[in-house]
């Protein structure tokens, strides 16, 4: 299982986001005092921007955080995020297969 989150984590995020800092990024939706361990737009922003040292751009991030936000209601959490790294890891292999 860890092998197929590092495969998965490796393509998504452009590569910049690796299976230790995911730990990390778990860690802040654990603690978050949101709606349940929820993450708001900024402090998703602020949580990726400190785990991946400054690689991935704010402007980048909003982006992910909008596509991430599956049900629009301007939280992320655990289970959107672990969502979006299943179907993005899925979609990479069915682009590979074509």
């Amino acid at each position: 299982a860890e092998d197929v989150a590092k495969q998965l984590v490796s393509r998504t995020f452009e590569g910049k986001i690796h299976l230790k800092q995911l730990k990390k990024l778990k860690t802040f939706f654990d603690n978050s005092a949101n709606c349940g361990g929820s993450l708001d737009e900024d402090q998703f922003v602020q949580a990726f921007t400190q785990v991946s040292q400054g690689r991935i751009s704010h402007e980048t991030l909003r982006e992910f955080f909008i596509r991430i936000d599956a049900n629009a209601n301007g939280f992320v959490d655990w289970d959107e995020f672990s969502t979006y790294l299943l179907l993005e890891g899925q979609q990479e292999k069915i682009e590979h297969k074509t």
